[in-house]
């Protein structure tokens, strides 16, 4: 498949070519990013009320990647495909056992 993509920094041939090799999966794999994207930065919205500096960049940013999830499950559903289910992440749930549990530190972390 000769594809010719303007992409924005350097990429390795081997990503490329693995997202070529299975651009259903890939493109499943990135609506769900953008989806919970837009989630976290919601969630940071909820949690933190009292840190008025992070409310509109986190509303924005929320916004714009639920913009994002559109565009991609627009994508999804004229190549007749479905988003999946979340699956449990060994190395996210790695870094997740880092966070701390609570106060300044967890709002940095999260972050």
């Amino acid at each position: 498949m000769n594809v010719e993509l303007q992409l924005r920094s350097a990429t390795s041939r081997s990503w490329l070519e693995a997202v070529l090799g299975d651009f259903d999966a890939f493109l499943i794999d990135h609506a769900a990013n953008e989806r919970k994207a837009s989630a976290t930065a919601l969630t940071f919205v909820v949690r933190y009320p009292d840190r008025q500096q992070l409310i509109g960049p986190m509303i924005a940013l929320s916004i714009e990647e639920l913009q994002h999830f559109e565009a991609v499950h627009k994508i999804l559903a004229e190549r007749g495909l479905r988003a999946v289910p979340d699956e449990k992440d060994a190395y996210v749930n790695q870094l997740l056992a880092e966070v701390h549990s609570s106060g300044e530190q967890r709002l940095l972390d999260r972050l």
